[in-house]
């Protein structure tokens, strides 16, 4: 199941990375599931029909939302509402992080979540829509490298099968940060 809307433009991951992961879980045989409000529609548009495509944004409410997460295997989404109604339901979660606040304090409190983002000096800015050339802390975050997290917490869940992938239940968990080789 994925989120593809944010609070905020800062916060909102580029729409040419979400169809670009999306359609490397759809080539793999994923099934997709996409949930969000009445915004998030649009956002959605991106996406070319697929038989393992569903999208239900702007259709569910609250609760059926979070009874659809609740019968997810992963969730994938930016910093936002849904984001914490996976970690409520205990569902295993990538949740990708703009540079607008600190994740410590604001991630989604579950140790089935894993934050992941790119480190930029600007953090954290508190802005709600990026002022600098090309959204660096989000455009930075690469489909490929959200794929691979995705994969590995997903591997690591199931080595540890239903237990708590952290040892302590405030410890956060996010994946070491990302220096690209120059």
């Amino acid at each position: 199941t994925v989120h593809l809307g944010a609070g905020t433009a800062a916060k909102r991951w580029p729409r040419k990375h979400w169809k670009a992961l999306l359609e490397r879980f759809l080539e793999d045989g994923w099934r997709v599931i996409v949930v969000g409000g009445p915004e998030d529609p649009p956002l959605s548009r991106i996406l070319h029909p697929h038989e393992r495509l569903i999208d239900w944004s702007g259709r569910l409410s609250v609760r059926q939302t979070t009874a659809l997460l609740e019968r997810s295997d992963l969730f994938i989404g930016a910093d936002s509402g849904p984001a914490h109604l996976a970690a409520s339901a205990g569902v295993l979660s990538v949740i990708l992080f703009s540079g607008t606040n600190s994740p410590i304090q604001w991630r989604p409190w579950s140790s089935r979540s894993l934050v992941i983002r790119h480190r930029v000096s600007c953090r954290p800015c508190h802005q709600k829509v990026c002022p600098l050339p090309g959204h660096p802390c989000m455009t930075g975050l690469t489909p490929d490298r959200v794929y691979k997290a995705a994969q590995r917490w997903l591997s690591r869940a199931g080595r540890l099968g239903a237990a708590p992938i952290a040892p302590a239940p405030l410890e956060v968990a996010h994946e070491p940060d990302y220096h690209a080789a120059p």
